[in-house]
């Protein structure tokens, strides 16, 4: 008995969550163009993903089974490995960063978005969720709108160049 194929060889595009990423360093150099280089913000390869740590309580991790029938083939699952970043608020004279967020996505949408629980409740997300789904450029300003408006961030933001002001004044005061 003959069927028909079920394989399917090409999937919908994507957006390519390149333009995301891109977004986010714009706004990192703009706030360190605000603070007249006081404060920055960094996004960088994350060191541990909390989600990482999340599933590594699991018994099996997506990260333990990469067969390859021969021995010189490359493991196709390279192709769909993520990436994890995370978007810092950083003071580096006075040695202080906040992390904001993490972002774990490969070249397409949907990234994942893991925000900090207190920005993340102060911004209207739900906080008992650990992955909120990024599907466009524009969905993602939206968040990133109300993360860096959140009182968290505005507050520590204001702190840190704050810092700045007192050392500066403390300098006058001194001579």
């Amino acid at each position: 008995m003959k069927g028909e194929s079920l394989w399917i060889t090409s999937v919908d595009d994507h957006e390519p969550s390149k333009p995301v990423l891109d977004f986010i360093k714009e706004q990192a150099s703009y706030l360190s163009e605000e603070t007249g280089g006081k404060v920055k913000a960094v996004l960088a390869p994350a060191g541990t993903s909390w989600r990482s740590i999340i599933s590594s309580l699991s018994l099996f991790s997506e990260d333990s089974y990469h067969p390859t029938h021969h021995s010189n083939a490359n493991d196709a699952s390279s192709l769909y490995k993520k990436r994890t970043y995370e978007f810092y608020i950083v003071d580096e004279k006075h040695n202080y960063e906040l992390s904001v967020f993490q972002i774990t996505c490969n070249d397409t949408l949907p990234a994942s978005l893991a925000i900090e629980p207190t920005i993340a409740s102060e911004a209207g997300f739900e906080t008992n969720i650990t992955d909120i789904q990024v599907n466009s450029l524009k969905e993602f300003i939206s968040m990133f709108e109300e993360i860096i408006r959140s009182n968290k961030v505005m507050y520590i933001i204001d702190r840190l160049i704050k810092m700045h002001s007192n050392d500066h004044q403390n300098v006058e005061e001194n001579q």
